[in-house]
């Protein structure tokens, strides 16, 4: 795990990251019917299952708890830094499970979650450090309940290409790891590659360097 999600890196990561972060989820929950999600976990006579891949500091997990109050909320993540700071965010939450998980190539024995556990999975800001993106989009898969709902999301460069180096550059001497930014149609492929049925895609703009891109996929 990077230096740049322990320690004093975890503690300014929200600072560091505002406008990207709420840019970036402001997209991903547009994505989400959260009202055809209450509807299905109440047709199966209980509340409704969230889990958060990658997690970190838990912003996320309390948006969706503000959305869906009634919701059980799962988070995961690989740095325990950043997952004490999303229990602090999420004191309040009764329904709440946090696990420290290192996703490493073969994913699916990362995951400490039966099968068909959740209706909803979002993993965001991530797939660019993912080392096997499409082991761990079957995992995340595998763990979504019949009639559940998988949001991916994460940038990736806008042109003009010199700037990309830069980028990676300034973010390596800062202690971030090395950036691998898929495009959405490379996304969309690794998808199709883990035979997953997309509902919706989009992409969208986060500054002058970065756009973004949402993936919906649903599960029959």
């Amino acid at each position: 795990m990077s230096a740049y999600y322990r320690g004093e890196g975890a503690r300014s990561y929200d600072q560091r990251h505002q406008h990207f972060t709420e840019r970036t989820l402001i997209e991903t929950l547009a994505a989400l019917d959260v009202e055809a999600l209450v509807e299905h976990a109440e047709s199966q006579q209980r509340v409704p299952r969230l889990l958060d891949a990658a997690c970190g500091t838990g912003v996320l997990l309390s948006l969706l708890h503000e959305r869906i109050p009634s919701a059980e909320l799962y988070g995961i993540d690989g740095s325990q830094d950043m997952l004490a700071l999303a229990h602090k965010r999420l004191a309040g939450v009764s329904h709440l499970q946090l696990e420290h998980v290192v996703v490493r190539p073969n994913a699916q024995a990362g995951f400490p979650f039966p099968a068909e556990s959740f209706d909803l999975i979002t993993c965001t800001n991530v797939l660019h450090a993912l080392p096997d993106p499409i082991a761990t989009f079957t995992a995340l898969y595998s763990l979504l309940a019949p009639g559940g709902h998988l949001l991916l999301e994460d940038f990736a460069w806008r042109p003009p290409s010199f700037s990309w180096g830069i980028f990676a550059r300034l973010a390596r001497l800062v202690g971030a790891e090395s950036l691998h930014p898929y495009s959405l149609a490379q996304a969309r492929s690794l998808c199709e590659q883990a035979r997953l049925s997309i509902a919706h895609a989009h992409a969208f703009v986060i500054d002058w360097l970065l756009c973004g891109w949402v993936i919906s996929i649903m599960k029959q």
